[in-house]
């Protein structure tokens, strides 16, 4: 494995954790700003543990949503996707038996709402249109709820191959494992899937505007390693959504080359696959139970610079309706941002952000998804000058434009500076991409009960105009709550991995407004704790009740916010109007303002414990284990009379079983 984490830096950022009573002074409880903003919160330490754990938790028969109205300041989606199999049939009665491409073609060539294609497992098709066109072109039928078509492999009706509502992996293609990645648990490989296999450049799998009502269970769908000769072959995406909806991809592997043994490569040799999926402006899209693997650009010698395993928000057409986009229960991998929303053209031309009405794709659900990077794209350590030949690597997660989005209990794991940014597992930062998206929004966010692993930052949330100067409306309304990040680091050997925990700053003429980071608890910090600057209006915030670790400096600020203050209160009230930062536990800090001990917190982890430890504040004697010797200081610490942090409970119930 080439990559590798410096564990021993990582360390010395970490919470040493201990059972020792009374070793910390209880300072000053509020810290406010120029105004104290009140709110009113329902956070999520007091929801019912175990909800949200199933495909279909927030959505009923008939696209009902049941997410609520809003989680604290932000609005929860209100749309949905009802995706349970019984609720999408395909009862025609007719089965078309695909064993080659040409099979295929004169399926699709046929089809009629209800029909099923099924593909013989273990066989492999091709399309057999010329070179340059769509490849397996699905039509638009107008096929309504009562009328789905399947395209499928046989292999699901296996007793072998996974249920619905649980995750397909390799195993089922006949892969025992993959390198470099989480074990998925193997203990018999059985070629259950159909294999889609794109030979050309061209998606493999695409749709007619307008088409509808299609979901595609048990498929392999990759790409060649080479095409017509030449040992370079670069794939833009597997799958090319375009104008349809109603579309599911359901327990399917969607994969590029992979890129162990080759790396670095060459110029013209190079084997990069853009992304899995482009949502371009649809609606109605689920991705459930499936896995995608390598998705990545080559660095310097290759041909595209951002990979993931979905991209949205970017598209041209006025008022399409775009959005209710479903991901649940997935392994995904994309080099530079597992997945974003914007960074791209929006449908408003006016450069004036305030003449665009929102036209942005709404009501986005992601969850239990583990996003994750493998180790062997990291380059060795060096200057960013020797990084030709590696895997583009950027961010976890990423949002430039999309409205009510919930992001819960997701792993994001593995992200590392070094190719112009930083390794943020989060990044909320609305753009006006190269000045053609100045009606691009974020608003009404919610991050709740997510894990963060190994890591070159937190969360940053960024306001900032495009290289050329362009603005758009803004950011607004972000519940950020329960989110537990365990291994940030800082590496100067990767350009920018300063390690961060949380990062707020923008541009003149740029907004940020009620942006609450409420009961989080980070574990390790490289530079410092929190990251303040820049010139946009950052307004209303709530920071309250976090667990934090001091960094190489407490608190920071950089760009023009702030230039004569030296204290951490002065640089806020430079930075930020009407805000309210309190009751926050910032381990390792030498002032009594907020709570600032001077070294660790009472927890049930041993005195030994290391990065994954038990992360709960002891309630007393044995509670919530055994290590526990007495309540912690601040297990009713917070202004809500919480324990402060994240409730680790409901991080841990949340993310069961999906690493």
């Amino acid at each position: 494995m080439t990559g590798s984490w410096n564990s021993g830096e990582m360390m010395k950022k970490l919470i040493w954790l201990c059972v020792l009573l009374s070793t910390f002074v209880r300072g000053q409880s509020t810290w406010t700003g120029s105004a104290t903003l009140q709110g009113n919160f329902s956070i999520g330490q007091t929801e019912p543990v175990g909800s949200g754990s199933d495909e279909n938790a927030y959505c009923g028969p008939g696209n009902t949503p049941s997410f609520g109205a809003a989680d604290d300041v932000a609005a929860l989606p209100q749309a949905c996707m009802y995706t349970a199999l019984s609720a999408t049939p395909a009862l025609s009665g007719n089965t078309w038996t695909v064993n080659t491409g040409a099979d295929m073609q004169t399926a699709i060539n046929g089809l009629h709402c209800g029909d099923i294609i099924s593909i013989t497992a273990g066989v492999t098709i091709s399309p057999t249109t010329p070179s340059g066109a769509p490849q397996f072109l699905f039509p638009a039928l107008g096929c309504d709820d009562n009328h789905w078509i399947w395209v499928e492999s046989s292999g699901i009706s296996n007793a072998a191959f996974p249920p619905e509502g649980t995750r397909l992996t390799p195993c089922q293609a006949g892969v025992a494992s993959l390198p470099g990645r989480p074990a998925y648990g193997c203990p018999a490989p059985q070629l259950l899937t159909a294999k889609i296999l794109m030979t050309g450049s061209t998606l493999p799998i695409t749709f007619v505007s307008g088409a509808t009502h299609y979901r595609f269970m048990g498929l392999e769908i990759t790409r060649t390693a080479t095409a017509g000769g030449a040992p370079s072959h670069f794939v833009g995406s597997l799958v090319g959504i375009g104008g349809a909806h109603h579309i599911i991809f359901d327990r399917d592997w969607l994969h590029g080359v992979p890129a162990e043994g080759t790396l670095p490569q060459a110029s013209g040799a190079t084997t990069e696959t853009n992304r899995g999926v482009n949502l371009a402006q649809s609606h109605s899209i689920a991705i459930l139970h499936s896995y995608f693997t390598d998705f990545y650009c080559i660095s310097v010698n290759g041909s595209c610079s951002d990979a993931q395993a979905f991209t949205g928000g970017i598209g041209t057409a006025a008022n399409t309706a775009w959005g209710t986009y479903k991901i649940v229960d997935n392994f995904l991998e994309g080099a530079a941002e597992t997945i974003i929303f914007g960074g791209g053209s929006g449908p408003c031309t006016n450069p004036d952000p305030a003449q665009c009405s929102i036209d942005s794709p709404a009501d986005i659900e992601i969850r239990r998804n583990h996003m994750f990077k493998p180790l062997q794209w990291m380059p060795p350590p060096g200057p960013s000058s020797g990084f030709g030949g590696w895997p583009v690597v950027k961010n976890g997660f990423e949002i430039k434009n999309a409205v009510r989005v919930l992001l819960e209990g997701n792993i994001v794991e593995n992200a590392w500076g070094g190719f112009s940014q930083v390794g943020y597992g989060f990044l909320f930062t609305p753009k006006s991409q190269s000045g053609l998206c100045p009606g691009c929004i974020l608003t009404d966010v919610t991050a709740r009960y997510n894990q963060g692993k190994h890591l070159g930052g937190g969360i940053q949330f960024l306001a900032a105009n495009s290289d050329a100067g362009a603005s758009c409306k803004g950011a607004f309304r972000e519940s950020i709550h329960d989110n537990l990040f365990d291994g940030i680091y800082q590496d100067t050997t990767l350009v920018a991995a300063d390690g961060y925990e949380l990062d707020t700053s923008g541009s003149s003429g740029m907004t940020q407004d009620r942006v609450n980071v409420v009961h989080n608890t980070f574990t390790s910090a490289g530079k410092a704790d929190i990251l303040l600057g820049g010139l946009a209006a950052e307004t209303n915030f709530i920071w309250r009740d976090n667990i934090m670790v001091k960094g190489e400096f407490n608190t920071v600020n950089r760009g023009n916010c702030d230039t004569v203050s030296g204290t951490i209160l002065g640089k806020m009230n430079a930075c930020w109007t009407n805000y309210s930062f309190l009751n926050n536990l910032m381990v390792g800090g030498s002032t009594a303002t907020n709570f600032y001990p001077a070294t660790t917190i009472t927890s049930a982890a041993s005195a030994s414990a290391v990065e994954g430890g038990d992360l709960r504040l002891c309630k007393g004697l044995n509670n919530p284990a055994a290590p526990c010797a007495g309540a912690s200081a601040y297990a009713t610490a917070g202004s809500d009379g919480l324990p402060l942090g994240a409730n680790i409970t409901l991080v841990n119930q949340y993310t069961q079983g999906i690493q």
